[in-house]
């Protein structure tokens, strides 16, 4: 276990982390307005580098894992679960591309790889994507446009960044401490995310949650993530981030840091028309390349 998470972190970093701030990052958010604890983090993470725990129930089933968690903003996402003797049991890697974004999702023992894209306000049916894919939305930039007032104590995000239709945050005295995301609002299949974020890591410069409470509807899943380590802003290897056709997407530049809330989107890398033929929005890549054939 602690050879294969050893090995993943030796290939992401390629600098060390920061030394840590002189003055509590928590103390300098509890001063902040509830907007600037929100948008904060946005201008201030350009890479995450994670190892977690995590007990994941899916209906009556439960599993705990360790796991690592890359995190390249503005849009690319990877998670990789170990098991018994640091096998890989779970990768996967999720890349925002223009306006649509690209999962591959790999289960060494399950054959083929689960390959989707997604549109905005789509989300993946299958539950092996499920939490990924939702790790993904939730490190989408908040901030895209200032949070309004909502019911209840919640403060409303722009939800397209998450391709969602209702983003929503609480927040405490040193940053989010709830969220709450909706795909297909009203619709019989919509996907409520409820997490619940606590226990701040005051020694970072953001004060991130070291503890994490997923609850996912109608699917049926929950999952419960304890933040082992986590270090901000190191150089993170592109090949980490490579779907399988394809180059690494663009990447706004290593040690350069946000500064604006307002992040811009990756740019939509060039493909092939689609005049004639249009694949479902949600695929697997080898019915694609199968339709292809056919074509030809």
């Amino acid at each position: 276990m602690l050879a294969a998470c050893a090995a993943l972190i030796a290939c992401a970093a390629r600098a060390p982390q920061p030394p840590a701030p002189s003055r509590s990052s928590c103390a300098a958010f509890e001063s902040a307005p509830p907007a600037e604890r929100i948008c904060r983090e946005d201008g201030g993470i350009e890479t995450l580098q994670a190892r977690f725990r995590a007990d994941v129930t899916i209906g009556d089933e439960s599993r705990s894992s360790e796991g690592v968690l890359l995190v390249r903003r503005p849009g690319a996402l990877r998670v990789k679960l170990f098991g018994i003797g640091g096998m890989t049991v779970h990768d996967a890697l999720w890349v925002a591309e223009g306006s649509s974004v690209r999962g591959v999702v790999r289960r060494p023992f399950d054959g083929e790889p689960l390959v989707l894209e997604l549109r905005p306000g789509e989300r993946p049916t299958e539950p092996e994507a499920g939490l990924s894919f939702a790790l993904w939305a939730l490190w989408r930039e908040r901030c895209a446009r200032t949070p309004r007032a909502g019911a209840d104590g919640w403060l409303d995000l722009d939800p397209a960044s998450a391709h969602a239709a209702v983003r929503q945050v609480r927040v405490g005295a040193t940053g989010v401490e709830a969220e709450r995301v909706v795909w297909q609002e009203g619709a019989p299949a919509s996907e409520v995310i409820r997490v619940h974020y606590a226990v701040r890591d005051c020694s970072l410069a953001l004060p991130l949650p070291t503890s994490i409470e997923m609850v996912a509807s109608p699917q049926g899943w929950r999952a419960s993530v304890r933040i082992l380590e986590q270090k901000l802003n190191l150089e993170l290897d592109e090949n980490l981030f490579v779907t399988s056709e394809g180059a690494p997407p663009p990447h706004p530049g290593r040690g350069k840091a946000a500064t604006s809330p307002l992040l811009r989107s990756l740019s939509a890398r060039p493909r092939a028309s689609r005049a004639e033929s249009s694949p479902p929005s949600l695929r697997r890549r080898k019915l694609a390349r199968r339709a292809r054939g056919r074509a030809k």
